[in-house]
């Protein structure tokens, strides 16, 4: 069985990739999702919202990964396409976001 750092690699991977189907597939019916934007109840909202956010996003760093029992903190740096309201700190002058995300991956 995976541990729950090697899952939230997984789904990070397929996300940043476009891998939906596969990032929906590691995620639980029922998740909590909260984020700075919105408060989600289940897997298929989150995965809708991370389409939409996956239009304009050009990349991801992962930064690191702290994993202790089943809570993962995976620390990134999202590249996204020109903002006009958000500050240029990226290559090309293109948006960079340090993210920190916090998971508790609970067994199926």
């Amino acid at each position: 069985m995976a541990s729950a750092g090697e899952i939230v690699e997984r789904y990070f991977d397929a996300w940043t990739s476009k891998d939906f189907d596969t990032a929906r597939g590691l995620l639980h019916d029922d998740l909590d999702f909260k984020g700075p934007i919105e408060t989600l109840d289940n897997a298929d909202a989150l995965i809708e919202s991370i389409k939409g956010l996956a239009q304009i996003v050009t990349g991801a760093e992962r930064r690191g990964l702290v994993e202790q029992g089943e809570q993962v903190c995976v620390i990134y740096d999202l590249h996204t396409m020109p903002i006009p309201t958000a500050p240029s700190s990226g290559p090309s002058g293109s948006p960079r976001v340090p993210i920190a995300s916090a998971t508790t991956e609970r067994p199926r």
